[in-house]
């Protein structure tokens, strides 16, 4: 009787007895009739591929499952078990046929190992701040081949629309949420910045001491900023962000800041104290002082020094 398979009409082979036949048969007509010029390539159940294997010949067939079907090779494969009734015990460290297959078949995508293995790789790029991209580089996948080769890494697609913000959302509820929430009170640092693309951001980070007087601080948030860098603008976006982690503005403190126009008039509007950075201020009054003539001057042959050593392997061998 045929038997449809994925798309076709499969009988099984007369006159076999071969096991492996038990998952393969022969492309026949509707009613059971063997079609001729396909009697040398019977059709897999399991995948619906064609497989040559001319009369009676059954070493493809097995091939085909090796390579495709781990598992029903290994209930089909002949045993290797020597027929000696006085054969020697194997060891119990010898792995059998089928843990073998099952050791060196790829990892599911849905099991708990790959899923650890996917959050240990996600934890590296966000805590050494890697690209994305690193999971595609030849190098790094070769590395993870080499550590584990059942593991398959998945795409950067992947990881940025499902195990970033996985790994974000766990971090800020369990971790960051949760020692906020006991904080009497906390200041801030906030700051302008523009990425190597030209797109303007904003980044706030939380600090305070613990009750086991320690001191912790969180970045809670680096938005990017499209409207104009005004006064009001900034104090609403700093807010906002204060109101996205379910922060009360009434405890903080104190922020610290750079001294442009537009982010003391925002502190101003938010009737907040704010300190102006000692790093930016020395910055500042470093620059001052080079701008000195003296300064430059001397400056300035320093840098021709340098640049004649620079210039001279030779003069820097003298040296």
């Amino acid at each position: 009787m045929a038997v449809h398979v994925f798309g076709v009409y499969i009988v099984k082979k007369p006159n076999t007895k071969s096991k492996v036949w038990q998952n393969f048969g022969i492309m026949a007509t509707e009613d059971g009739k063997i079609i001729d010029n396909e009697k040398d390539k019977p059709i897999c159940r399991t995948c619906g591929s064609g497989v040559l294997a001319k009369g009676s010949n059954t070493t493809n067939l097995f091939q085909h499952l090796r390579e495709h079907h781990p598992l029903i090779y290994s209930e089909l494969a002949p045993s290797s078990k020597p027929k000696s009734v006085e054969a020697e015990p194997c060891s119990s460290n010898q792995l059998t046929l089928t843990e073998t297959i099952v050791k060196s078949a790829k990892l599911s995508p849905d099991s708990p190992q790959a899923k650890e293995l996917n959050r240990a790789v996600t934890y590296y790029i966000a805590k050494d701040s890697v690209p994305i991209s690193t999971v595609e580089k030849p190098g790094f996948r070769q590395l993870v081949s080499k550590l584990n080769p059942r593991y398959q890494i998945p795409s950067r697609r992947h990881f940025t629309d499902y195990e970033i913000p996985q790994l974000y959302s766990q971090v800020k509820e369990n971790v960051v949420a949760a020692s906020l929430s006991n904080a009497s009170f906390f200041s801030a640092t906030t700051d302008f910045w523009t990425s190597a693309t030209s797109q303007p951001y904003i980044t706030i980070t939380l600090h305070f001491i613990s009750s086991e007087w320690t001191l912790k601080s969180f970045s809670l948030d680096t938005s990017v900023v499209y409207e104009d860098h005004t006064g009001e603008n900034i104090a609403c976006t700093i807010t906002d962000i204060l109101d996205n982690w379910n922060l009360c503005f009434s405890k903080l403190i104190a922020t610290t800041t750079d001294n442009g126009s537009n982010i003391v008039a925002a502190f101003h509007s938010l009737d907040t104290i704010r300190i102006s950075c000692f790093g930016h201020n020395l910055d500042l009054a470093i620059k001052k002082g080079l701008n000195n003539s003296h300064v430059q001057r001397a400056l300035g042959r320093c840098h021709s020094l340098v640049e004649l050593f620079h210039r001279s392997w030779k003069k820097t061998r003298d040296l």
